[in-house]
C-alpha cells in the first residue's frame, strides 16, 4: 500500500480536497488523529472532545500532506545500506488516494 497523507478523495473523474472519513481511511493524518484520541486518553483520563474535530483533521492533513509531499521531492537524497549495498529509496508515496 503506498503511503497516504491523506485530504484527497475522488469525485467522478477528479480528486477535491476533504477531511471526510473516506478522505482519511489509511492516512498518516488518520493515524495522528488516532494517537491524538490515545495519547489524551492516557493523560488527561478522558476522551478527546468532539469540539475543535475539523481543526485538528485540518492540522493533521497538512502536516502529513507536508511531511510526505517533501520526502517524496527529496526521495533521491535518502538512501538504505542492505546486505552491505546502498541504494535510494521509492517511498510509494501517492499523495491524491490511498
Amino acid at each position: 500500500m503506498p503511503l497516504f497523507p491523506g485530504g484527497r478523495k475522488q469525485q467522478g473523474p477528479i480528486f477535491i480536497d476533504s477531511l471526510e472519513n473516506d478522505a482519511l481511511a489509511n492516512s498518516m493524518a488518520l493515524a495522528m488523529e488516532d494517537a491524538m484520541k490515545q495519547y489524551h486518553q492516557s493523560i488527561k483520563h478522558h476522551p478527546l472532545p468532539a469540539t475543535g474535530e475539523q481543526d485538528r483533521r485540518l492540522l493533521f492533513v497538512s502536516i502529513a500532506r507536508g511531511v510526505l509531499g517533501y520526502l517524496m521531492a527529496h526521495q533521491g537524497s535518502i538512501t538504505a545500506a542492505v546486505g552491505g549495498q546502498t541504494g535510494t529509496v521509492d517511498l510509494g508515496v501517492n499523495m491524491d488516494q490511498h
